[in-house]
C-alpha cells in the first residue's frame, strides 16, 4: 500500500478540474470560476500537478500540528502548577500568577481551557444554580 494517497472531497474535485484543464476540455478562467480561485492560482495548480502529480494538489498542512498549539511539556507544567497552587483561583488571576511567579507566558483563554479540562473552574453559564424552596408563613413564625 505504498502508493496510496488519501484525499478529501475538495481535493478530488480540484484534481478532476485540473485534469480537464490539461486535456483542454476546460479553459483556465472557467476552472477558476468553478473552484472559486483566481486564474493565476489555477496555473499554479497545473504546474504543481505536472511537477508532482496528484501529491502536488494535496494540502501540505495535513498531519502537522497547529501554529498556536502549546508544547506538551508546557501544557503539563502549567496544568500541574495550576492544580497545586492556583486551583481555587479564576483563570485570569491564575494566568497572572503563572506569568509573574513562574514566568510562563500563556493566554488567559488557554488557562481557562486547561482549568475547565481539569474541572478546576466552571463558566458561569455551566454552574448549577442553587435550589431554593419557597417557604410560606416564615415571617409570621419569627414574630
Amino acid at each position: 500500500m505504498k502508493g496510496d494517497i488519501s484525499m478529501i472531497i475538495n481535493e478530488l474535485s480540484r484534481l478532476k478540474i485540473i485534469q480537464k484543464v490539461l486535456e483542454k476540455s476546460l479553459i483556465q478562467s472557467e476552472a477558476a470560476n468553478i473552484l472559486n480561485v483566481s486564474e493565476r492560482q489555477i496555473r499554479r495548480m497545473v504546474r504543481k500537478y505536472k511537477d508532482n502529480g496528484v501529491k502536488g494538489l494535496i494540502s501540505k498542512k495535513r498531519d502537522t500540528s497547529g501554529n498556536h498549539k502549546l508544547p506538551m511539556g508546557l501544557k503539563e507544567l502549567a496544568t500541574g502548577l495550576i492544580e497545586d497552587n492556583y486551583g481555587d483561583f479564576g483563570p485570569t488571576l491564575a494566568q497572572e500568577k503563572l506569568k509573574e511567579i513562574h514566568n510562563l507566558k500563556i493566554s488567559v483563554s488557554t488557562v481557562r481551557t486547561l482549568m475547565i479540562e481539569k474541572e478546576l473552574w466552571r463558566p458561569k453559564r455551566l454552574k448549577k444554580k442553587g435550589v431554593f424552596q419557597y417557604q410560606t408563613g416564615e415571617a409570621e413564625r419569627v414574630r
